[in-house]
Formats: structure tokens, C-alpha cells, sequence
């Protein structure tokens, strides 16, 4: 399995645990660990394949990850919609294979945080 492979699953372990968070309305460990930003680095299955579009779209997710991390509570399952979304846009592009479990990390919009 390739670096940039491994790598996704990890960003997928941890966006469960994200949405799990939200789910609770519990985020005082959401943290945005260093090794995020080796999704412009690690190597993919076939690193040909990483055109031109690759690079921002990460950066877009990057950045997704950012403002959930800094929304106020409210707007926490907004937000986590939003880096989930950005996911499957860049999957709609390269490896299509992972977007069914992908969609499942979504959170009810309705979830709501205000009383918790």
C-alpha cells in the first residue's frame, strides 16, 4: 500500500473520531495533528496520477479542517459536513473506490449542539 494510501486511511480514522465528536457535541480534543499536512507530500499508488487539481484540492481540505477546528459549537456539524464534502470532491477525481464509506461520516445536519 502506498504512503499517500496509508495516509487516507489514517484521515479517515480520524475524521470517525471527529464525527463522533460532533455527534456529541464534545470538542474539546479536536486536534489537527502535523502529519495533515503530509497529504501534499506522501507518495501516491501512482504518483502520475496527481495532476494538477490534486494540490489545491488538499489545501481546500486542509483548510475545511481548520474551520471546523475554529467554529463555535453551533456551527461544528456545519463545518464537519463541509471537510467531508471536500473529501468526496477530491475522491470524485482520484480513487472513486472509498467514497461510500466516505459519504458515511456525514452528521445530520440537525444535529443539535445548543443544549449540550
Amino acid at each position: 500500500m502506498s504512503e499517500l494510501a496509508l495516509l487516507m486511511r489514517r484521515m479517515e480514522k480520524l475524521t470517525a473520531q471527529w464525527k463522533e465528536a460532533t455527534e456529541k457535541g464534545n470538542y474539546t480534543d479536536i486536534e489537527l495533528p502535523d502529519w495533515l499536512e503530509k497529504i501534499h507530500t506522501a507518495e501516491a499508488t501512482d504518483p502520475s496520477e496527481i495532476t494538477g487539481i490534486y494540490h489545491p484540492m488538499a489545501t481546500a481540505w486542509l483548510e475545511s479542517v481548520r474551520q471546523f477546528k475554529d467554529a463555535p459549537a453551533a456551527e461544528k456539524p456545519k463545518t464537519f459536513n463541509t471537510l467531508v464534502s471536500n473529501c468526496i470532491t477530491c475522491h470524485q477525481h482520484y480513487c472513486q473506490g472509498p467514497i461510500p464509506r466516505i459519504k458515511k461520516l456525514y452528521v445530520e445536519p440537525s444535529t443539535d449542539v445548543s443544549n449540550r
